[in-house]
């Protein structure tokens, strides 16, 4: 190993360097958005045992009650894809956050659960992810993302002895998805669809555009049938609801910029649970 190419070429096998130089990012960029690193390789567990793992980074401001539970994924020339239909490209200013809200008089918590939340920034929204050699029957953003809801929801239940301390009534989780790959919005007629071979022409009018950060939202969690049933009960939407989570996807060179703009808006309080 006295090559210093091939220790370089080893290093560069892994996901290693840029989990690092994401968190050196956010260290160095403090001024911006006043987050520090709360820690690195956090390791998390279901209450069950049945799944495991290590949170990459978790981020905390130091001014509001927000943390940030990311994973950095490395994607080397190549850009993340994602589909909207034509004319539904909106920006979308809700997204699903962990909350733990805390009773400051009695010091506990009253409520830990997922919540849909207004906030800032506002940006597009998709529940389709393409990405260059990806298996369709394991679709890699989907993965990541419910990985990361799990480690996210761990995080937040362990993290109650620090909440209570601060005096403060709620805080927030959200999870966020970090790469080095160009994010691309794609926006597709489904009338231009095949029907016989499920594909678009090659010549159709696709209009792209790339973006800083989107939400990726769909369904990304089970539910315990007997805590979580009573939400959805009476309408056949809440189901769907229900199970949906948010991961923000963002563009590595905007994290800093993310980051200083996230505001909760505090009508969170009356979204719908």
């Amino acid at each position: 190993m006295d090559d210093q190419s091939e220790i370089a070429k080893l290093v560069n096998g892994s996901g290693f360097p840029f989990q690092i130089a994401v968190a050196d990012l956010v260290k160095r960029t403090k001024q911006h958005h006043d987050c520090r690193v709360l820690f690195t390789e956090h390791s998390w567990r279901t209450p069950g045992g049945d799944d495991s793992g290590f949170i990459d980074i978790v981020v905390a401001s130091t001014t509001m009650p927000y943390v940030f539970v990311i994973e950095c994924k490395r994607h080397l020339d190549a850009a993340w894809v994602f589909l909207n239909q034509v004319d539904s490209s909106s920006e979308r200013r809700h997204a699903k956050l962990w909350v733990n809200e805390i009773d400051t008089a009695k010091g506990r918590l009253v409520r830990s659960e997922w919540t849909n939340a207004p906030l800032s920034p506002a940006s597009l929204e998709s529940a389709f992810c393409v990405v260059h050699r990806q298996d369709e029957r394991n679709p890699m953003l989907e993965r990541i993302a419910s990985t990361l809801v799990r480690a996210t929801e761990c995080l937040a239940r362990e993290d109650d002895m620090r909440v209570l301390s601060t005096g403060l009534d709620a805080w927030f989780y959200a999870s966020l998805i970090v790469t080095s790959a160009d994010l691309v919005i794609a926006e597709i007629d489904p009338q231009d669809i095949s029907l016989e071979t499920g594909t678009i022409p090659t010549d159709s009018d696709v209009r792209t555009r790339e973006v800083p950060f989107l939400r990726f939202r769909k369904q990304l969690s089970f539910l315990d049938p007997e805590g979580d049933r009573k939400i959805f009960q009476n309408n056949d939407y809440r189901l769907h609801y229900a199970k949906e989570r948010t991961v923000f996807v963002v563009q590595a060179k905007y994290l800093s910029r993310f980051l200083s703009e996230f505001q909760v808006d505090l009508s969170w309080r009356s979204a719908p649970r």
